[in-house]
């Protein structure tokens, strides 16, 4: 008996590209005949028509937006419990000589500085 496999796949997304190249070596590791059905399907068909630029310029800029919206809410959540974590710590340790007493003030007040600037450029404002 023949195996036969239907394959559903959009041809330009990358994902499918490299699930086709890791099914013809499972055939070619398979060793009997493989009858494959190729099935086209537009996992998005409002694509525009220069494609999408997932890893152009702006989508890093929010990529990167996000992740410093979220170091400065470790800044400033650890500023206002005066946290024990150990990489606080090591900043509190380095920055306790110029600030003081009033150095978790003073994290808070950077992370609430990097929120902004990460919500910023996370919406494309920076």
């Amino acid at each position: 008996m023949k195996l036969s496999v239907d394959v559903i796949s959009d041809v330009i997304y990358r994902w499918c590209y490299i699930g086709k190249r890791r099914l013809e070596r499972a055939i070619a590791a398979f060793g009997e005949p493989v009858k494959v059905h190729w099935r086209p399907f537009q996992l998005k068909p409002t694509m525009p028509k220069g494609g999408n630029h997932f890893y152009g310029k702006e989508n890093k800029m929010n990529q990167w937006g996000l992740v410093m919206a979220g170091v400065g809410c470790f800044f400033l959540i650890s500023g206002w419990l005066k946290s024990d974590f150990f990489i606080y710590r090591i900043f509190v340790a380095r920055s306790k000589k110029l600030w003081g007493d009033k150095v978790h003030v003073f994290f808070q007040f950077v992370g609430i500085a990097i929120i902004v600037v990460g919500v910023l450029m996370a919406i494309g404002r920076l």
